[in-house]
């Protein structure tokens, strides 16, 4: 008997080492959920309708041919078809590619060669990893310091946000993200590893920018402490050096045009303070009776991101203590950055997570998990059915 029980802990202990951890195994299962959810109803749209190729949607398709596959086809939207251009024919300078940053489409570009040479394919495939690696990575911060519960409910939070499809579909989302929490948690031991995590992160977006400040701030605390080491320095230098050097770049291949002037000449956007720009939401539906079902410039949009906006100012705003200075630095400055244009604010809202962190912590789970299963993940599907017709602008 004592044999058969000896031999049954071995087993026991060597399944456990087989398994996945159940951080990891949640985290899998919500990653492979949401993307058999959304190429379901994308699918499903378009079994209904084809969106007419208009000369707008021409003109968004920047030459590429029309995708007509139900799984491909849905996804083939705004600035995606920048990142499969760039990624098949690299960055020009006649056009607006160089706002795009390159991470995103070379990784696409070095994964269709994999698959046959399939962009969007390839672009999906790398959105979806990275999706899976951010859940992973996110579920160990907040695991970290505030306990498993509370990290299955912000991974539920960030799924049911409103523009999360936009995290599974060919944009940088969740390539940024992964970055971003991931030079977070090394950053608490590895100021090496939370360098080169920052580099790439800047070389994704330009929102890698604010990584510099947590970073600086956590450099200097270990300073004070009497650390002489460079590597908390050369982190929070990092983020700055790899925005810079991609604008050496697209000065270079742009003869000069900056960022802003894209904004402005071609997109008739400028840089404002956030609260002009929230301003200018507020205005856009006054304007309009507050209408914003039946107007046709879709001023339920505003609404969304003026609502977002605030929403996710409110809570970071007062839970410093909650997620700790680096966090709270971060996801200040991001709302500040992200709110400095009148555009794809509720999409650019998904980098402050943070907020959501704070949301999971000050509530209960129960209370939550309810209201992402009941309100936020039906909205999520509705907005990627607009984004599939062409009707939101990611």
């Amino acid at each position: 008997m004592a044999e058969m029980a000896s031999e049954l802990r071995v087993q026991v202990a060597a399944a456990r080492r087989l398994s996945l951890p159940r951080g990891m195994a949640f985290a899998i299962g919500l990653a492979l959920a949401m993307r058999v959810a959304l190429s379901l109803i994308g699918a499903w749209l378009l079994s209904f309708e084809t969106p007419a190729e208009s000369p707008l949607v021409k003109q968004q398709l920047l030459g590429q041919v029309p995708l007509h596959d139900p799984w491909l086809a849905p996804w083939q939207r705004f600035d995606a078809l920048w990142y499969t251009r760039i990624a098949a024919y690299g960055y020009r300078g006649d056009d607006v590619s160089t706002v795009y940053f390159p991470l995103y489409p070379l990784l696409i570009r070095a994964a269709s060669t994999l698959l046959g040479g399939n962009i969007m394919l390839a672009g999906l495939v790398v959105s979806w990893l990275c999706f899976t690696a951010l859940l992973v990575l996110l579920y160990r911060l907040v695991a970290q310091d505030h306990g498993e519960s509370k990290a299955r409910t912000t991974l539920l939070l960030l799924c049911a946000f409103p523009t999360a499809s936009l995290l599974l579909g060919v944009y940088t989302e969740s390539l940024y993200l992964a970055l971003v929490v991931a030079c977070f948690l090394a950053a608490k031991r590895r100021y090496g590893l939370a360098a080169v995590l920052g580099l790439l992160a800047s070389f994704t977006r330009l929102q890698g920018l604010v990584l510099a400040a947590p970073l600086a701030y956590l450099a200097v605390k270990e300073w004070r402490g009497g650390h002489g080491s460079p590597r908390p320095w050369l982190a929070a230098a990092a983020p700055l050096l790899a925005v810079g050097a991609f604008q050496w770049y697209a000065h270079l291949v742009t003869r000069g045009v900056t960022v802003a002037a894209v904004y402005n000449r071609v997109w008739q956007q400028h840089f404002a303070p956030p609260w002009e720009v929230l301003a200018g939401y507020w205005s856009s539906m006054a304007a309009n009776h507050f209408q914003l079902f039946s107007h046709a410039t879709g001023n339920w949009i505003d609404a969304l991101n003026l609502l977002l906006a605030l929403g996710m100012l409110g809570l970071l705003l007062p839970a410093r203590n909650i997620v700790g200075t680096p966090l709270w630095l971060y996801g200040l400055l991001t709302w500040a950055m992200t709110t400095s244009l009148h555009q794809s604010t509720a999409r650019y809202m998904l980098t402050v997570f943070p907020a959501l962190i704070v949301a999971a912590v000050r509530w209960p789970d129960t209370r939550l998990r309810r209201l992402a299963l009941l309100i936020g993940f039906p909205l999520m599907l509705f907005m990627a059915g607009e984004f599939v017709l062409w009707s939101f602008i990611g």
